[in-house]
């Protein structure tokens, strides 16, 4: 529950599925909530907690709620090319949107480390959520990665969210940002790999020959996470961060692996589709 000594106010910026997740969760700790969008997106979580949605009030504009007591988290997603260009536009408005607001702001959008420098936040809090378990993941984070220019008093749900966590890290935004895409393009290329080798040992034709492949890999493998053959990687965060983290490197120096990465889960979905 939130402390009454420290009566936040929390803004939620984009309510998208990180967003809602974010407003949910805080909501359940007993904090009030706002978001604010440019859109009205879906409500994404329905299901399991409509009666919550009740509380999270929409504001008529960004700042209507802002306050020293006020907390910002900017949930807006970034979109990303083929060719792995990130365009982080509609971040950016937003960020200069609450420039000189009297409370603070969160960054919680995924970011390029180079891209970092220019945006005008008090903290980088990246997420690390699976989409169904998005809410009670932000509540009981495995990471808890902490991104600070300054130093500053961390409002009370921050402080919550690393106590409960599995792992903590504290450093730079560009640190931050690195390990949300070590996480992403690590999971990516384990996929990817899984995948490949399932496939040499023999293309799943039939439901024998799958079971044959994964009876293979699995004894060593264990079914571990991002470790089952299968499905290659897709969802909103693995493709379109592992195309902006591998492009923006790649203008730096040759990435042989995470090029071949991407070719071998493009590989493995014609694959699946083939013999679906």
């Amino acid at each position: 529950m939130m402390s009454a000594t420290i009566p936040e106010t929390i803004v939620v910026v984009g309510f998208g599925w990180v967003g809602q997740a974010n407003a949910l969760a805080l909501v359940r700790m007993g904090y009030p909530v706002y978001f604010y969008d440019v859109v009205t997106p879906p409500r994404h979580y329905v299901k399991e907690y409509g009666a919550l949605y009740e509380k999270i009030k929409l504001l008529s504009g960004l700042r209507a709620a802002d306050s020293p007591d006020t907390w910002y988290i900017v949930c807006i997603g970034d979109r990303v090319s083929p060719e792995g260009v990130q365009d982080i536009t509609f971040i950016t408005r937003a960020l200069e949107e609450l420039r000189g607001v009297a409370g603070k702001v969160i960054l919680r959008s995924t970011v390029l480390p180079s891209s970092l420098a220019s945006l005008p936040f008090d903290l980088y809090v990246p997420e690390f959520l699976h989409e169904l378990k998005a809410v009670e993941e932000c509540l009981n984070p495995y990471f808890f990665v902490l991104g600070e220019r300054r130093s500053l008093p961390l409002p009370g749900f921050l402080k919550e969210w690393e106590a409960r966590s599995y792992k903590q890290f504290r450093g730079t935004p560009e640190e931050a940002a690195h390990i949300k895409y070590l996480s992403n393009v690590w999971n990516a290329v384990r996929v990817a790999f899984v995948n490949e080798f399932g496939d040499s040992l023999g293309l799943p034709v039939n439901a024998a020959a799958r079971e044959a492949n994964e009876r293979i890999l699995d004894f060593v493998l264990e079914r571990g996470s991002y470790l089952r053959y299968g499905q290659g990687y897709g969802g909103h965060c693995l493709p379109k961060d592992m195309r902006a983290y591998a492009a923006a490197k790649r203008s730096i120096r040759p990435v042989p692996l995470l090029d071949g990465a991407q070719e071998a889960n493009a590989r493995h979905e014609a694959v699946v589709n083939q013999y679906a």
